[in-house]
């Protein structure tokens, strides 16, 4: 098994060998020693990039292109629903 724990400057990688037979009961320590892994303060993952559409910016530009989207699908069908009756 392997987990990989983001930090702020590092990763940890862990990796957990056992026989397929004792895979159950080792688990139970894997966790163990999973749950007592922690970064040092100020070490931890923080997300320092937010997300794009997180930002007023990238709200406004998502919004502009499906709008632009729409209005390109409403042209085009009305394009076609007018060639339609002639």
């Amino acid at each position: 098994m392997t987990v990989i724990s983001p930090g702020r400057e590092s990763v940890v990688e862990f990796y957990f060998y056992t026989r397929l037979d004792e895979y159950e009961d080792d688990l139970r320590v894997f966790d163990q020693i999973l749950d007592s892994f922690r970064f040092d303060a100020g070490f931890e993952y923080r997300d320092i990039h937010p997300a794009f559409t997180s930002t007023l910016w990238g709200k406004i530009i998502i919004g502009a292109i499906i709008g632009g989207i729409v209005g390109l699908l409403a042209s085009v069908l009305k394009k076609k629903y007018r060639k339609g009756e002639a």
